[in-house]
């Protein structure tokens, strides 16, 4: 009986031990249309619903941080101050009540400073402030002021005494000087039945002294006395 050689069924041995660890073959992917297919294929009695795309998200526009411009306040305009009107349909009128001082023809040296004072009463509706003004308006004006403000309100019916500061003329003989007053819209009132006569004050500035001043600076004249005596017959 022959013997079978040991080496082959070694190799058979080693042959099926190579085949046994070599790498089986990937198996070959799906086509596209059977995994589409695949997907879709669900369980019997489920129903199927349509893949709801999520709806894109409202972009927020960024807020703006920045601060708002700064208004600077504009200068507030500064008032000039006026007079206040008189008030409409009032009317101004001046009654004459008295001389205080100085009555009409006083006497005066040239030069002499003296002070005139008048009453008047307020005869018309508007009442007398500050802002009416006692006013020099025509004749002599005696080295007075142009103007004077009232010192007080005067309300109508009531009285004030006015008085302003003079000196008499060098000129001898008679002086006259007129005033009268002015409200604050600058229009003048006086006297009388339409406010529109001015008061007064006359003086009479006196003749220099032609003796001198007393002092012994005179001029004398002496006349001389001559006795008579009577005759007799022895």
């Amino acid at each position: 009986m022959k013997r079978r050689p040991l080496f082959i069924p070694l190799i058979a041995l080693m042959l099926a031990a190579l085949a046994c660890n070599m790498p089986g073959a990937a198996p070959a992917a799906a086509p596209p249309e059977t995994q589409e297919i695949s997907g879709q294929i669900a369980e019997p009695g489920v129903e199927q619903t349509e893949p709801v795309e999520p709806s894109p998200t409202e972009e927020i526009p960024p807020t703006d941080t920045s601060e708002p411009p700064t208004v600077e306040p504009s200068p507030t305009a500064t008032a000039t101050p006026t007079h206040t009107p008189e008030p409409k349909g009032c009317t101004n009128r001046i009654g004459f009540v008295a001389d205080v001082t100085v009555p009409d023809g006083a006497d005066f040296d040239p030069g002499e400073a003296f002070t005139k004072t008048w009453r008047l009463r307020n005869d018309g509706t508007c009442t007398w402030t500050s802002s009416h003004s006692l006013v020099f308006s025509h004749g002599d004006a005696m080295g007075g002021p142009a103007e004077l403000p009232l010192p007080a309100v005067v309300n109508p019916g009531q009285t004030v005494d006015l008085s302003v500061d003079l000196v008499a003329p060098d000129d001898p003989g008679g002086h006259k000087g007129f005033w009268m007053l002015r409200d604050p819209s600058g229009v003048l009132f006086g006297l009388g039945e339409d406010g529109d006569v001015a008061f007064w004050v006359e003086i009479e500035v006196l003749e220099p002294d032609a003796g001198g001043d007393g002092d012994g600076g005179g001029i004398f004249i002496i006349t001389p006395i001559i006795p008579v005596f009577p005759l007799y017959k022895s």
